[in-house]
């Protein structure tokens, strides 16, 4: 075997310890970054907080001619249920909207859901595996464990989020919850072949499991404070990246003259501090209204219109306009809401996927108008289905036509025909 030894010059992007805070600052949202800049104050004598009255610096806008808008904070209480419901996808269908919402308003004080598959199948005369899909969405939304059955359920649901699990925490969940009641550490013991150590550790570990409160759907649980507002004045709009929940920062009176004359490393290690967080705030601020600026290019009738008009867009085409990582993109939107005149909305929830630059939702209402179309005696088969949207330009297999159809709760051209033929017998 011949061996030699060569150099290779290889570039590669490395992240400074600054780069690392701004990333870090540019996730959050408006009311965790004033629990950070508040923290900061308490750790650095150089922050002086005050009132964002003062404008410490301009608010970030978009301006149109001449308009300028200068909009106070808007906080939106929301209910259980209203948080619940602002999470149903915009891309849902009306059918999976109504399904949702009947699901939100079926959990009881606890948020667990008081119906099942079955009973939701036959309640919307569709196929038990959708009811179950439907289900599983739900169980998707925040708070972890909303939408279980039961407190198993619920303590299952949470150790998926959790690391260092102990090994028998799922089966003691599952069938040993009255000897865990009990405190019956021996037949535990014995039956798993497994030290008193094990057991105490794997009863500890499932107390320290959180309970999911008493609540009701009604009960005001947060306030909604959009990141970023978007306003139509005269035709124009304007963008204002939402800070005045954020206390600002400037230099403490005291210090600024130590730091003209030969101050200590300590406040020059401050002063450092207060620099990368200042450019951290500017950073997400900035990189925010980017964002906006290019929402309302491209989604101009989302703005005027609401989630109906939206079109698909992918985190990629942001951040390729933009010239960001698409990583970058996603830490900015994550857990941020957009204020509009239609409402407020989850960034997030903005980008749809898309078939053929149309939205999974276009091309399901496609294929459900063509059915409400088609001859009831001779109905499409999905094959057929899958060539009439060719001939509209949106190009899928049959097996994604029928994943569709079914998602609808469209039964198959045979079944079509069969119930077709027992009405008339």
């Amino acid at each position: 075997m011949n061996m030699q030894l060569g150099m290779q010059a290889v570039m590669s992007q490395q992240l400074t310890a600054q780069m690392i805070q701004h990333l870090s600052i540019l996730q959050l949202t408006n009311l965790e970054l004033k629990e950070l800049v508040e923290q900061k104050a308490l750790e650095n004598p150089l922050i002086d907080l005050i009132d964002q009255q003062e404008e410490t610096w301009p608010t970030a806008k978009m301006q149109k001619g001449s308009i300028e808008a200068d909009y106070g904070l808007i906080a939106v209480q929301q209910t259980v249920a209203d948080f619940l419901m602002e999470q149903i996808p915009l891309n849902a269908t009306d059918f999976e909207r109504a399904v949702l919402t009947y699901l939100i308003y079926s959990l009881d004080e606890r948020l667990y859901l008081t119906t099942n598959a079955a009973e939701v199948a036959q309640h919307f005369k569709m196929e038990l595996e959708e009811a179950e899909r439907l289900i599983h969405i739900l169980q998707s939304f925040e708070p972890i464990g909303v939408g279980c059955q039961n407190s198993t359920e619920f303590f299952l649901k949470h150790i998926e989020q959790c690391e260092n699990v102990p090994y028998y925490t799922k089966v003691f969940l599952t069938d040993e919850m009255e000897n865990i009641a009990k405190m019956d550490i021996v037949s535990l013991r014995r039956r798993y072949n497994i030290s008193t150590h094990e057991v105490m550790a794997t009863i500890a570990f499932i107390k320290e499991l959180p309970r999911m409160p008493v609540i009701s759907l009604e009960e005001v649980v947060a306030t909604v404070i959009p990141d970023v507002s978007v306003y139509c004045m005269a035709g124009q709009w304007a963008i204002e990246v939402e800070q005045k929940a954020v206390p600002g920062i400037r230099l403490h009176d005291v210090y600024v003259e130590l730091l003209r004359a030969d101050a200590p490393s300590y406040l020059k290690s401050c002063m450092r501090d207060f620099t990368t967080l200042v450019q951290g705030l500017d950073f997400r601020k900035n990189t925010l209204y980017a964002i906006t600026h290019y929402l309302i290019e491209q989604q101009p009738a989302f703005f005027e219109k609401g989630p109906c008009a939206l079109k698909p867009m992918r985190l990629k085409d942001v951040a390729e306009a933009l010239q960001m990582h698409e990583s970058t993109i996603s830490r900015a939107i994550k857990g941020k809401y957009l204020h509009t005149a239609q409402g407020n909305f989850a960034m997030n929830d903005l980008f749809v996927k898309a078939i053929n630059n149309v939205t999974t939702s276009s091309v399901c209402d496609r294929i459900a108008t063509i059915i409400a179309e088609e001859n009831k005696r001779s109905p499409y088969s999905d094959q057929q289905l899958a060539l009439l949207l060719k001939e509209q330009g949106i190009v899928i297999s049959r097996r994604t036509v029928a994943k569709y159809r079914e998602q609808l709760n469209i039964p198959s051209s045979q079944k079509r025909a069969y119930l077709l033929l027992s009405k008339i017998e």
